[in-house]
């Protein structure tokens, strides 16, 4: 097994634990996601891939899982107060290969539109 496939397992466990604690995605929402997140890291679109717990009024992160399309993953912060959970918004960001940004728009545009979410470049 390869070091992105390990990885791509263990994103799958962190959604996981992250909808158990957090109830943030529906079952479905979170299948759409773990498949969208596979398929940019294969098809070599995605370089990283950042889930993340910020504050958008402070634009302060809380807790970032982030995961390398070199198999790495680092998670920084948590979240350990109930009143600060209430007020965070939960997103997930990919930073784009240089091979998939160096494609013409149309040809990203048809790559992106595979996934099952909606995806900017």
């Amino acid at each position: 097994m390869t070091k992105l496939e390990k990885l791509l397992y263990r994103i799958g466990d962190d959604l996981k634990l992250i909808n158990n604690k957090f109830d943030i995605l529906t079952k479905e929402q979170l299948n759409m996601l773990y498949r969208d997140i596979k398929y940019v890291f294969l098809d070599n679109i995605a370089q990283t891939i950042r889930l993340v717990f910020y504050d958008p009024k402070s634009n302060n992160a809380y807790w970032e899982y982030k995961y390398s399309k070199d198999g790495t993953a680092h998670i920084e912060g948590d979240i350990h107060s109930d009143s600060v959970k209430d007020e965070l918004v939960f997103d997930v960001f990919i930073d784009f290969t240089k091979q998939f940004l160096g494609l013409h728009s149309d040809d990203r545009d048809v790559l992106l539109n595979n996934t099952e979410l909606d995806w900017f470049t």
